[in-house]
């Protein structure tokens, strides 16, 4: 009779996570339009802000200010905080569900049901989504923050790369 060894057992859905998770990941990123969609709203967003809103939401908040004294430049850097705030939050959603197409194609191809008919357990299954979504998502998103990291850097946003990290 074979002892049940919880340690062993653990390193072995632990590394079944891992496996799956890279897999999700490899497939994810193999898939080109998928990649460029999950980044395609974040941009769209940026640019009409880029092209349109920034001047607006400037001018809304002037207009509320109206008689109290202000520093333009610190209107703006208000502002572009709350566009950059914004884009964050569209792109966490978008990149989450589009990362996790991977999902419903294992379930049109068959492949989530070979894996629930393999000896893992399914919560290990779940997980090794979940991470892979986690991963994917934590990884464009932080390219989405880069990119309006420069953005501010190039408009001159008041605070320092250090300012940023510090808070």
């Amino acid at each position: 009779m074979k002892e049940h060894d919880p340690v062993k057992a653990l390193k072995n859905d632990v590394g079944i996570t891992a496996a799956l998770a890279v897999r999700g990941i490899k497939i994810f990123l193999a898939d080109k339009m998928g990649v460029f969609f999950s980044l395609l709203a974040p941009i769209i967003i940026l640019m009409l802000y880029l092209l349109f809103l920034g001047d607006i939401q400037i001018d809304a908040l002037k207009a509320q200010l109206e008689g109290i004294p202000y520093d333009e430049k610190t209107v703006s850097a208000i502002v572009d905080g709350w566009m950059i705030a914004g884009v964050m939050a569209v792109s966490c959603i978008t990149v989450t569900f589009t990362s996790q197409n991977v999902l419903v194609k294992d379930r049109e191809n068959g492949t989530l049901a070979d894996f629930l008919a393999a000896p893992v357990k399914r919560g290990v299954i779940a997980a090794s989504y979940m991470i892979f979504n986690i991963i994917v998502s934590a990884i464009i998103c932080l390219a989405v923050l880069c990119l309006a990291f420069i953005y501010l850097a190039i408009t001159g946003w008041y605070l320092t790369a250090a300012d940023v990290f510090a808070a």
